[in-house]
């Protein structure tokens, strides 16, 4: 029996990977088991996700986002600026152009490709509070109405959000904690009740530089641990300037590879950076 061969695009953003396929080349219907067997870095593609794109007219197009687990994203400021400069090699849009994600509709501004690299300005929309309840059994307390979470012994302000995705930004201002704390931290409360519906939560460690300056570090539900991700520099951004009202907008967000840069328009929030087409090929399904 002949195998099916699947056109892909391979593309990064700081390390934050990605596989793209393009609805007009699919194959196969797009399941989860496939998407875990494309991402699986020893026998697969190797990947934190997949990208399905299709398009709808000149400058609309649809954008459906994977994690590596099989589980579908609400967004993913990476995946989006990958897809769009896969969409703007392929199909040459406007300079300013539409992903639909569900039934959201994202601008993508001043994009220009220099040599492989690919940047862009991708509107990432508005922040909605996700209210922790004051008697929850998770290690967080309440103190005048702030948040703060306790990791080895340490209680950290903390900042939950959901930019499409659930977000939890703990802020180290002495920088006590270390990655691997974060991921032993963000792998316990994955599953708890509190984030059981949206089926776990993206959790950030920040540790600021200055007023205009923050790094971060990763785990994202569906991924685990990961090298950078645009939700997350935009949700640090905002959780960093709630906490410290001195912190202004444009914020540069320096992820493990690179910095984001996040700025603020009318109350939406926007990301810039660059990712870059790495290689293309056929995967057998």
């Amino acid at each position: 029996m002949v195998k099916k061969k699947q056109i892909f695009h391979k593309y990064t953003a700081l390390g934050n990977d990605y596989i793209v396929i393009d609805q007009k080349n699919l194959k196969s219907k797009i399941t989860s088991h496939l998407v875990k067997k494309m991402c699986q870095r020893n026998f697969g593609i190797g990947a934190d996700g997949v990208l399905l794109v299709e398009k709808v007219s000149k400058n609309l197009f649809k954008l459906k986002i994977f994690n590596s687990d099989g589980s579908t994203a609400g967004k993913s400021g990476n995946g989006m600026r990958i897809a769009a400069h896969y969409l703007s090699q392929t199909y040459s849009p406007a300079n300013q152009f539409q992903l639909q994600i569900k039934q959201k509709i994202f601008f993508v501004e001043k994009w220009q490709i220099l040599k492989n690299n690919f940047k862009a300005s991708i509107q990432m929309g508005e922040s909605v509070p996700i209210l922790i309840p004051q008697n929850c059994t998770l290690p967080f307390k309440f103190k005048k109405d702030k948040l703060f979470v306790k990791i080895k012994g340490t209680f950290l302000p903390a900042v939950v959000q959901d930019m499409g995705n659930p977000h939890l930004s703990l802020v180290d201002e002495e920088r006590k904690l270390s990655k691997q704390d974060l991921i032993s931290f963000a792998r316990e409360i994955q599953m708890s009740k509190y984030f059981k519906k949206s089926k776990g939560v993206n959790v950030q460690l920040v540790h600021p530089v200055n007023k205009k300056k923050i790094k971060i570090y990763i785990y994202e539900r569906g991924s685990g641990y990961t090298l950078a991700s645009g939700s997350s520099s935009c949700a640090v951004a905002l959780a960093a300037q709630k906490l410290d009202p001195l912190i202004k907008f444009p914020i540069h967000v320096k992820n493990e590879q690179g910095e984001l840069r996040v700025s603020q328009k009318d109350g939406q929030i926007y990301l810039e950076g660059k990712c870059c087409h790495l290689f293309q090929g056929l995967f057998f399904l």
